[in-house]
């Protein structure tokens, strides 16, 4: 937020005989997993699930308002924005320079900004950590697609579970893993020399962009502690009315 804050402010100086024209520097593409892992760095959490499958809402209102400040300020000042449908988009048009986003996003991540039909030019990409509050334990969120079976008969149900297992087999998760941007499901697969020794036997090269968001969300979360909301009856209506 420091550093969107003064790129706003330079941006803003370049043109001195016009008032809070600054540009904005950063976006995020899920604000509920900003919030979620945001809390659960701060110490506190959304919901508490009781043993008895209960839930409650459990936030502290110090943590929410911490989190709040560091969403609604910043975007509400200009120094964050959010135009398009993913921030990816924004980083086409040049209207951010940095974002967050997930690994499957990043693979979308542009090697060219586009201002207009006749103004394009070249950018460079640079990977990093996504950040943590200061001073919390670096908890990072555990989310993607998923598969499940339908309850039906014993024959259907017998051949997915069949499928999800040949699906999730080391090598080929690997492979799906190296295309798609989706990390891999088994630990023994969440590896990136593994990754690179696939691609290179399968001859797909991986672009850079992809290189860096594997080796380091690999890194992450082999070194982070993972985090989801805990399920619960309608859980997914609390997602939302902040994504």
């Amino acid at each position: 937020m420091e550093v969107s804050k003064k790129y706003y402010e330079y941006t803003d100086d370049l043109t001195p005989d016009v008032k809070n024209d600054g540009k904005a520097f950063f976006g995020r593409d899920s604000i509920a997993n900003y919030m979620s892992i945001g809390a659960k760095q701060l110490g506190s959490e959304f919901v508490k699930v009781d043993k008895d499958g209960g839930t409650s809402v459990a936030i502290d209102k110090e943590a929410l308002k911490r989190l709040w400040e560091n969403y609604y300020v910043p975007y509400v000042n200009g120094y964050f924005t959010a135009q398009g449908r993913f921030r990816s988009e924004d980083e086409k048009t040049g209207t951010i320079i940095a974002l967050i986003c997930s690994t499957t996003g990043a693979m979308y991540f542009p090697t060219e900004v586009t201002i207009d039909d006749d103004t394009t030019y070249p950018i460079d990409d640079m990977v990093l950590p996504v950040p943590n509050f200061k001073g919390t334990e670096p908890y990072i969120v555990q989310q993607g697609a998923g598969m499940s079976v339908l309850r039906s008969d014993e024959k259907s149900e017998y051949a997915s579970s069949v499928f999800l297992k040949w699906f999730t087999e080391k090598e080929r998760n690997i492979n799906f893993s190296a295309e798609s941007g989706y990390l891999p499901v088994k630990k023994e697969a969440c590896n990136y020399s593994e990754i690179e020794k696939a691609t290179e036997k399968s001859g797909k090269q991986l672009s850079n962009i992809c290189k860096d968001t594997l080796s380091l969300a690999i890194d992450e979360i082999n070194s982070r502690t993972l985090y989801t909301m805990p399920p619960f009856k309608n859980s997914a209506d609390v997602r939302p009315f902040h994504t």
